[in-house]
């Protein structure tokens, strides 16, 4: 058994779970196995046609030979249809196996797909060998990595930026007003913007900062920046 196991994976690869998509699978097995029936079919319908023939012709010479005769033919046809359902049945497993790795790929590209919409690039698909359609796996990991490396850019801009401003409001000193107060929300708002991006990259995500903006004069030594909880 471990044997046919492992000849059974070499050919169809290790799967966890044969059926992903009932419809598509089923109805393609369906399809494969009627189409492969039907030489076989044809050829065991015409061989019974020419068998009953012959019976008959052997109860008109043997008339009492006749329960002998249909006895025997009735074996045959049940044999004959028996055989048909255990071929029919390999060949409906196999094509749902082989379906496998069309709508197994499909369905691990449609999840991928929906964590890109929900802004998570960190995710990388690894197609089967045997697996069919796998240029399609390799263009969805090269939008993944494109989608990575702009979310990465735009957090190196933002950290470029967020400590320009930050020099720009300690280099404001002690002095308040509203340009000050601006700065410092602006900031606040960069801040939020980075741990967005970061959110993509599946890293931690960071409380976003900014300054509470006021008319009112700026303490003799202000942070810049108060925390937002969010």
């Amino acid at each position: 058994m471990r044997v046919n196991d492992a000849h059974v994976t070499g050919i169809f690869g290790r799967r966890r779970r044969m059926v992903v998509n009932g419809g598509y699978q089923h109805r393609l097995s369906l399809f494969t196995a009627l189409l492969a029936l039907l030489p076989p079919g044809l050829f065991f319908g015409i061989y019974y046609l020419m068998t009953a023939e012959s019976s008959r012709r052997l109860v008109e010479a043997s008339p009492s030979l006749e329960p002998l005769i249909r006895v025997q033919d009735r074996k045959e046809a049940l044999l004959v249809l028996a055989a048909l359902l255990f071929y029919g049945l390999g060949v409906y497993l196999v094509a749902l196996l082989e379906s496998h790795r069309t709508a197994g790929l499909l369905h691990r590209v449609q999840g991928q797909l929906a964590e890109l919409g929900e802004g998570h690039f960190t995710g990388r698909l690894h197609p089967r060998r045997d697996d069919h359609f796998i240029e399609v796996a390799d263009s969805v990991n090269r939008l993944t990595q494109s989608l990575h490396r702009r979310a990465e850019e735009d957090i190196a801009l933002l950290d470029d930026l967020a400590t320009a401003l930050d020099e720009a409001v300690a280099g404001m000193g002690p002095v308040g007003g509203r340009p000050r107060d601006r700065l410092a929300e602006l900031r606040g708002r960069i801040e939020a913007l980075r741990t967005l991006k970061r959110g993509h990259l599946g890293e931690p995500a960071r409380m976003p900062v900014t300054a509470e903006a006021s008319d009112s004069p700026a303490p003799s030594e202000p942070s810049g920046r108060a925390v937002i909880s969010g």
